[in-house]
């Protein structure tokens, strides 16, 4: 049981790592076109992120999974394709403020082109909350991932994780609740963990 739990663990944060890493990099480019060149195609990026959230995360992920079949890469990448909209506001925000700063007009008024303006002058300075946001977003990945292998549509078996254990254990609750108590322990302490990370960043 120990071993499935430390094997499940890899998998948990290969997993999450990933997926923040592919809804980091489309999310952050987005952003960064969104809050830099504003007007028509600000207007267009951002309907385009209100009809994500309009539709809930678990839902859109579960039709995804149910029509292309389950598996790792597949979840990696559609829980990355899914969850990038929350990388761009944060981006484009950060982005509306610092153009608006001296240097960037400094660099304007000599001709440096918009290019080099992001890559210099936007991009690390934006880099700080960015890695915030995916520090948090790593957490409520692992959850995320567990509860679609918990409904069967995430990481297959024989890979292991703690989704699929917890679903392996539901029947035994009676006679072999360490089956699905123990699984169940590092999820719980996670959602602990992010909830009150959440709190100390002042998110909620």
């Amino acid at each position: 049981m120990l071993s499935r739990i430390i094997y499940g663990t890899q998998v948990s944060l290969l997993v999450g790592i990933c997926s923040v890493v592919v809804a980091g990099l489309i999310g952050m480019f987005f952003g960064l076109i969104a809050g830099f060149y504003g007007g028509f195609i600000d207007n267009v990026l951002m309907r385009i992120v209100d009809a994500f959230l309009a539709i809930p995360n678990i839902l859109f992920i579960l039709v995804i999974l149910g029509v292309i079949g389950p598996g790792l890469l597949t979840l990696i990448f559609v829980i990355g394709l899914t969850n990038w909209v929350i990388y761009a506001r944060l981006v484009r925000g950060d982005v509306l403020s610092i153009k608006e700063r001296e240097y960037v007009k400094a660099a304007r008024s000599i001709g440096t082109r918009d290019h080099q303006i992001i890559r210099k002058h936007i991009f690390p300075n934006v880099i700080p909350s960015f890695i915030v946001i995916s520090t948090l977003s790593v957490a409520t990945t692992i959850v995320l991932e567990a509860s679609l292998s918990y409904l069967g549509l995430g990481v297959q078996p024989p890979t292991v994780s703690w989704g699929g254990m917890l679903s392996a254990g539901r029947d035994y609750l009676a006679t072999s609740w360490w089956i699905a108590t123990f699984p169940g322990l590092p999820l719980r302490l996670r959602s602990s963990a992010l909830f009150s990370s959440a709190i100390g960043c002042g998110t909620y």
